[in-house]
C-alpha cells in the first residue's frame, strides 16, 4: 500500500538534508496507486465529512481542510522509511527559508516554470527538477499550481475512459452531435475536454455511451462463453 505525490513541496529552514517520504501528500492532493487505496481515502475523508475533488487517482481537497487531510492519510497510509530519500535544501540567495514544488506531469510542470517566470517569481531547480523558491510566495505559487492543474484539466468538464470502446464512442458522439472537443494525453491517460457550454448535451452522451457500453461488455461475455462451450 503507497501513496505517491502528485506535487511534491517541502518546507525548511535548514541548509541540510531533509527526509521525505512518498507517501507525503502536498498542497492539498495526493495520487494514489491503484482504486482500492482511492476508495479507502475517500471514505475516511466521507466519514470526517471532509469535502474533495476527485480526479481518477488523484484526490484533493480545499487548503482549509490541508491539516486534516494530512492525518488521514498519514493514518492510512505512514511513511516507511525504507522508501525516505534526502532531499539537499539548495542555499536561498535572501536567507529566506525556501519551499518547493514539483509536478509529476511534465507538460504541467513546464507550464508552472513558465508562469512564475512570467510573474518574476524567483527559483532555482535540484536535481530531481523540483523548484525551490521563497517561503514567502508560498501561497502564490500554491495558487499557480491549482489553476494550471484546473485549467488544463478541468474536473466538472473532463473524462477519461479506461476502455477504447467507449472513448471511441463519447468521440464518435460528440463529432456527431457538433461539440467541440480537445484530447490531453496526461500521466499516460487521454483526457477529452469540452467547453462549459456543451455540458448538458455531453451529459446525455455519457449516459448514451454508459447504455451502449454495458450492452457491449454483454455481447463480448456471451461471445467469450460461446467460444469457450464449443
Amino acid at each position: 500500500m503507497k501513496a505517491t505525490t502528485l506535487i511534491l513541496v517541502i518546507l525548511s529552514s535548514l541548509v541540510g538534508p531533509v527526509n521525505c517520504s512518498l507517501a507525503r501528500t502536498i498542497d492539498s492532493c495526493v495520487s494514489l496507486e491503484g482504486m482500492t487505496d482511492v476508495s479507502k481515502l475517500k471514505q475516511e475523508l466521507d466519514k470526517g465529512g471532509i469535502h474533495y475533488r476527485t480526479d481518477s487517482e488523484v484526490i484533493c481537497v480545499s487548503q482549509d481542510h490541508r491539516e486534516e487531510f494530512y492525518r488521514v492519510v498519514r493514518k492510512l497510509f505512514p511513511p516507511d522509511p525504507s522508501v525516505s530519500r534526502s532531499i539537499r535544501v539548495p542555499p536561498s540567495p535572501t536567507g529566506i527559508p525556501l519551499a518547493s514544488s514539483k509536478l509529476t506531469d511534465p507538460l504541467q510542470h513546464k507550464m508552472l516554470k513558465e508562469e512564475m517566470e512570467r510573474q518574476k517569481i524567483w527559483y532555482t531547480t535540484d536535481d530531481n527538477g523540483a523548484l525551490w523558491y521563497e517561503i514567502t510566495r508560498q501561497e502564490q505559487v500554491s495558487e499557480l499550481i491549482f489553476k494550471i492543474i484546473e485549467n488544463d484539466i478541468p474536473v466538472d468538464r473532463s473524462i477519461h475512459y479506461a476502455q477504447p470502446y467507449s472513448r471511441d464512442l463519447f468521440k464518435t458522439e460528440l463529432d456527431r452531435s457538433g461539440v467541440p472537443y480537445e484530447a490531453k494525453t496526461r500521466r499516460n491517460k487521454e483526457w477529452i475536454i469540452w467547453k462549459e457550454a456543451d455540458t448538458p448535451q455531453v451529459k446525455k452522451i455519457m449516459e448514451f455511451v454508459k447504455t451502449q457500453t454495458i450492452e457491449h461488455s454483454k455481447k463480448q461475455l456471451e461471445n467469450q462463453r460461446r467460444n469457450e462451450a464449443k
